[in-house]
């Protein structure tokens, strides 16, 4: 990609984030990104077209990350570990992003979740469920259905989000900061989750 396009996808993932697609146009793009709304088009064609790219980038390199991210050496915590701080690392730096994949599913689910991306997370979900059942397989852990263990560590790291301007008022009000919150709820997380895992 040239400096242009690249202009246009960052100023594009922005304000898609913030606005969603129906609160989003061309012309939205094109002035955060400095250039004409044709050479919007010329590059990306539609608003669509820039959206499913843009939507694509963002869980593909996720989720591509998380894959690469693995290390068989590591211990059962430090897997688990490493997973929650890459959910919460990534949603802090775009605390929007939940919300704006709900939105965008609720909106039109068939074409936000489509071929490649359902690849990428049944591509993840493979993973993960292998993980799991060699640590229930070697004894380290109790039988547990990976899927649930893995809804239940994503619900508990994406929540907070999704709920943070009532979590903040309810905590701290206006002294409330985020940071030392999401680093308490990491460890809180981690704790959680191998604590209902060991063999009882």
């Amino acid at each position: 990609m040239n400096e242009i396009q690249l202009k246009i996808i960052d100023s594009a993932k922005s304000i898609f984030i913030k606005k969603g697609y129906e609160g989003t146009s061309i012309r939205d793009i094109a002035t955060d990104a400095d250039v004409n709304i044709a050479m919007v088009n010329y590059y990306f064609r539609s608003k669509e077209n820039l959206f499913q790219q843009i939507f694509m980038e963002i869980y593909g390199d996720l989720l591509q990350n998380a894959i690469e991210g693995k290390n068989e050496n590591l211990t059962l915590r430090e897997k688990i570990d490493l997973l929650v701080s890459f959910i919460l690392e990534n949603v802090t730096k775009t605390p929007r992003l939940p919300l704006f994949v709900i939105e965008e599913i609720n909106r039109d689910a068939e074409k936000v979740l489509n071929e490649e991306f359902i690849r990428g997370i049944t591509r993840f979900s493979e993973f993960f469920q292998r993980q799991i059942q060699e640590e229930i397989d070697a004894g380290s852990i109790r039988p547990v259905d990976p899927i649930d263990l893995f809804i239940n560590i994503v619900s508990m790291c994406i929540f907070p989000f999704l709920g943070l301007p009532v979590l903040g008022q309810v905590i701290g009000g206006n002294d409330f900061d985020v940071s030392p919150f999401i680093d308490h709820r990491k460890e809180q997380i981690i704790d959680f989750v191998i604590r209902s895992l060991q063999n009882i």
